[in-house]
């Protein structure tokens, strides 16, 4: 007895494909965790004493930044659209909506922000 959510349903390219991109991605997965089991090699002992700390540190900071900086940037917005009233007013709570204003104004700008924070923050 098959299930209903199998019942009526054609094997079509669609399906073919996306069952195709899951396994891209689950198949990968899969190995990863299979190797955890497995001894350590001299690679794992070069990642842990010197990239993991560094690695962990940078994936930190862009965890954290991404996340100041999209809440930041959120609240600033919202305010913004609430308290003032200026032209073209109605375009831009569109273009927040729908991302537009973030690829033709903020992202050239948070662009240029990180490239001077990275700058800044460069080690010899």
């Amino acid at each position: 007895m098959t299930s209903k959510i199998f019942r009526n349903k054609e094997l079509n390219i669609w399906t073919f494909l996306s069952f195709i991109a899951v396994l891209l991605i689950v198949i990968p997965s899969i190995n990863i965790f299979i190797n955890l089991a497995s001894a350590p090699n001299e690679n794992w002992y070069h990642i842990k004493e010197f990239l993991l700390k560094k690695y962990f540190m940078n994936t930190l900071v862009i965890v954290l930044g991404t996340g100041f900086l999209t809440t930041f940037i959120g609240i600033s917005l919202a305010w913004i659209m609430t308290i003032y009233d200026f032209p073209f007013k109605k375009f831009m709570k569109w273009g927040l909506c729908s991302r537009l204003l973030f690829r033709l104004i903020l992202e050239p700008i948070l662009i240029m922000v990180c490239s001077i924070i990275l700058a800044l923050f460069k080690q010899p």
